[in-house]
């Protein structure tokens, strides 16, 4: 006995009965009909749909069929005596625009089975890319036919049988990030990146435990919008040497209610980050400084074009100086740090403070602008595998720098001011300041010597920058570890208490050199 089984992608959470239903000319669920004696193939849990078309003697009146993954799958099947499951699909397609006469008694080919692949071949091209076009790629209008346009020729249509696509765990607040693989001879993974801001909303809802009013995440767009189109810009600027960056298939620019903005770029699928309540080594830090080098030493004669496309954006000031509510709130829930926050209580409420440090206090020491990459963190670095083999551990090599939405010319210190404060604890940071650091600047130094660059600059000069930028990134450490605690928590009780305990101590030591470096640097601000 042949066996059928239909296995597609239904948007929207249609069941499949609805759509196979939908004409009654199909005969396809009668006594007679063709399906009656068909058992279901089964298949891994993993895939999107699984529904049985009828035992002995039942009818489509009996059968249900529903969505339970979040993955979205497309098989093409080729069998020549049965219809397959891509073709009982199609003839619902056709019959939906009036576009064959598929299914109508007496002459169509699915009135009468079995049924040859001919008919597919006849029909299946202008069907086929309709069916291609109901299936969504995110919340936003995009599908799988504009993937495939996007990807152009890196694709053959004509021999691949099945694309998956799902939301990566991985997105970050103001993104969906979706996978999509391709099976085909040449099996292609990539990522879609795309702009949203409901994810800022619930994020903020997860943290401070309210409800946030519908619509209120919409003040976002049109920073989102900026900076979203921002990374569009530097993908589309020269390549800098030796920065390791995603490679990118498609991009398109996000135009308020013309085009959703998107990103196709290269799975690396291989490659993992470290996670926000771990730290760093001395190991991995040479690894990142040798991707700040590369932008630094690019920046030493970059062209204005640069500068002129990359300002610092005033939206980056507007969100750390409007974090005092969060901070506070986990402060509330440890202790530790109630008398530092007390402190530095006026620093927080001074948004002068954060256009000074993090904008123009580089200038006020003779230092001139380099390029940035202005969120240097965990998600954003991403580590090859270890030689252990172990899916827990990352190598000490990076792979890749991801998300260039925040670029924008600033101070030489800033992503190590970033860096060291969100993703190292305490001894290692010190340890950094102490040992590394000085020893970056003098690569950086013979690194433009042997590029016949002039670096304008002595390392005191260096290190005071770095310092300065420290003291803002330190103030925004807690207000990110309140959010991360709450929508990224830990399985357990214990080992969130351990979490938050990292993170508190991390904040604790960033916060008491920062009140240091506040009275050395900026004795106008002095507490």
């Amino acid at each position: 006995m042949k066996s059928v089984e239909i296995w597609h992608v239904i948007p929207r959470h249609e069941t499949a009965y609805s759509l196979l239903k939908t004409d009654p000319q199909a005969n396809l669920g009668k006594a007679n009909g063709p399906f009656q004696n068909k058992s279901l193939i089964k298949r891994q849990a993993s895939y999107a749909f699984q529904i049985s078309l009828g035992g002995e003697g039942s009818s489509w009146d009996t059968i249900k069929g529903g969505v339970k993954s979040r993955n979205q799958s497309m098989s093409t099947s080729q069998n020549d005596e049965y219809c397959s499951d891509e073709q009982v699909f199609l003839y619902d397609q056709a019959k939906k625009r009036r576009r064959t006469a598929l299914g109508t008694v007496g002459q169509g080919p699915f009135n009468a089975f079995p049924c040859k692949i001919a008919h597919q071949q006849t029909y299946g091209r202008k069907i086929k890319d309709d069916f291609y076009s109901t299936v969504p790629i995110g919340r936003h209008g995009l599908t799988m036919r504009w993937l495939l346009n996007s990807l152009g020729d890196r694709i053959d249509e004509s021999k691949y049988f099945k694309a998956e696509t799902s939301q990566l765990s991985t997105d970050g607040f103001v993104s969906q990030v979706f996978r999509v693989k391709f099976n085909q001879p040449c099996p292609l993974q990539v990522i879609v990146k795309i702009p949203e801001t409901g994810k800022i909303k619930k994020a903020l809802e997860r943290t401070t435990g309210q409800k946030i009013p519908d619509g209120a995440d919409e003040k976002f767009i049109w920073g989102l919008k900026m900076f979203f189109n921002r990374e569009i810009d530097f993908y589309n600027m020269e390549t800098i040497p030796n920065l390791r960056v995603p490679k990118i298939y498609h991009q398109q620019t996000w135009v308020l209610g013309k085009q959703r903005g998107a990103i196709v770029m290269e799975d690396l699928k291989t490659m993992s980050s470290v996670p926000y309540y771990e730290s760093l080594n001395m190991k991995q830090l040479e690894s990142v400084g040798s991707q700040l080098q590369a932008l630094h030493l690019f920046s030493l004669d970059m062209k204005d074009s640069w500068s002129q496309k990359f300002p610092y954006p005033m939206e980056l000031i507007d969100t750390v100086s409007s974090m005092t509510d969060i901070v506070q709130l986990y402060v509330s829930r440890n202790s530790c740090l109630v008398p530092l926050f007390e402190k530095l209580r006026p620093i927080y409420e001074n948004r002068q403070f954060f256009i000074h440090s993090l904008r123009d206090s580089h200038r006020d020491i003779g230092l001139g602008d380099v390029l940035c990459h202005g969120d240097l963190w965990f998600y954003n670095l991403m580590w090859k595998p270890s030689s252990n083999g172990k899916k827990d551990q990352v190598s000490n090599e990076l792979g890749a720098v991801i998300d260039w939405q925040n670029i924008h010319t600033g101070s030489i210190g800033e992503d190590f001011g970033h860096l060291l404060a969100f993703c190292c604890n305490g001894p290692v940071r010190r340890l950094a300041e102490q040992k590394y650091l000085p020893l970056y600047f003098e690569k950086l130094q013979n690194a433009a010597s042997n590029s016949q660059k002039l670096l304008k600059m002595t390392y005191n000069q260096f290190f005071r920058a770095y310092k300065r930028s420290f003291i803002a990134h330190a103030l925004h450490l807690p207000f990110i570890a309140c959010v991360m605690l709450s929508v990224k928590p830990a399985g357990s009780e214990a080992d969130q208490f351990t979490r938050n305990k990292i993170l508190a101590e991390r904040t604790k030591a960033c916060w008491e050199d920062a009140i240091v470096r506040l009275q050395e640097e900026f004795p106008e601000y002095a507490i």
